[in-house]
């Protein structure tokens, strides 16, 4: 059983967009980014590394501000720095927009500064819920929150990525910053219905998928809240997904927020290892109104039919931003491990779960 807190490597999803709209003091809404907009005269930071440097008088190692996070006097300074901004924004009534502390907060830099893959997530969230809570005490009509990912090496020298490969080799360093930066957005009470959704979260999540199929299956009789359907040299994947939201507003150690979710993941065993049983499920729900939100029917045929050349690997994952990776104990733990069980022997892989950090 594996418990991440962000989208696990093996979904290799793009996150959505890290743009957050603030409207007045607590409405969240996520800004589609294509959509068609007015001029909007705005603030925004700028400079926050040297601005800290010179003008705070902070020791910044490797030049990375999200180091700050860590204690009660390097927030204050980056809280600061960023209501500076506020007061601008409110004096000239202008929309405002803050870009996350987290330049430095990927996987080399962090490795420098002794922040493993946890704690880099840990932060990049941080900074998120950071920027929210500022925003939210601020009063301005509109705040917009950007996750801010910086190059792996120097930046101002071009990067030695492969001509060839260069893109995917550097979504694959970027992915995990990508990913760990958007939970801070979601409503995690919230598990559908809404752009600030689990659901949406996830939607946005999987159907960035390259070459998938994504099928969305939630209502009554569903056999996962969301299907993806992916291919690999050594077959097809089957990642069968099921949400729920969090009972309290901040995520905890509750074992409300596992009952129903780990009784749905064990329900699912029913098609692993059965790609024509899933492929008739489908289908038969295509008909009455699940939608394929990426992909087709024809290319899930091609995928699960008994004449697919490729054997299948089925995964469920259980999606739950109310449990905190880090509280997580006791009879909690052991209802993931009832669960985990289950699924295991019906020969699905270990069970995967998204939670908080």
């Amino acid at each position: 059983m594996r418990i991440a807190s962000a989208p696990p490597s093996s979904a290799e999803p793009v996150a959505p967009p890290l743009a957050q709209c603030y409207t007045g003091s607590t409405r969240v809404e996520q800004a589609p980014m294509s959509a068609p907009t007015l001029p909007v005269r705005s603030v925004t930071d700028g400079g926050l590394e040297t601005d800290l440097i010179f003008h705070h008088g902070v020791e910044l190692p490797d030049f990375a501000a999200f180091v700050l996070l860590d204690d009660d006097d390097g927030r204050r300074t980056l809280r600061e720095y960023y209501l500076g901004y506020v007061e601008i924004a409110r004096a000239h009534h202008a929309a405002l927009r803050l870009e996350t502390p987290t330049w430095r907060a990927s996987a080399d830099w962090g490795t420098r500064l002794g922040y493993d893959a946890d704690a880099l997530r840990r932060v990049n969230a941080d900074a998120v819920r950071l920027l929210q809570q500022i925003a939210a005490e601020s009063d301005l009509p509109t705040v917009r929150i950007v996750g801010m990912i910086g190059p792996r090496g120097d930046g101002y020298r071009s990067g030695a990525w492969d001509p060839e490969t260069g893109p995917d080799d550097a979504y694959r360093y970027h992915r995990d910053q990508i990913r760990a930066l958007p939970w801070g957005e979601v409503d995690i009470q919230r598990e559908f219905g809404c752009a600030e959704s689990i659901h949406n979260f996830v939607e946005t999540q999987l159907s960035r998928e390259r070459k998938a199929v994504v099928f969305y299956d939630h209502r009554a009789g569903e056999i996962a809240d969301f299907v993806l359907l992916t291919e690999s040299p050594a077959g097809v994947n089957v990642a069968l997904h099921h949400c729920k939201g969090s009972s309290g507003a901040e995520p905890g150690d509750r074992i409300d927020d596992l009952y129903d979710l780990c009784g749905q993941v064990i329900k699912s065993v029913k098609v692993v290892n059965d790609g024509p049983g899933l492929l008739k499920h489908m289908r038969r729900r295509a008909k009455s109104g699940s939608p394929y939100l990426v992909g087709d029917e024809a290319r899930a045929v091609c995928m699960l039919s008994d004449g697919g050349a490729k054997p299948l690997r089925f995964q469920i994952v259980a999606v739950q931003p109310g449990i905190s990776k880090k509280a997580i104990s006791g009879d909690r733990l052991v209802v993931l491990g009832a669960a985990d069980e289950a699924i295991v022997r019906a020969g699905a892989e270990p069970l995967a779960v998204w939670a908080s950090a």
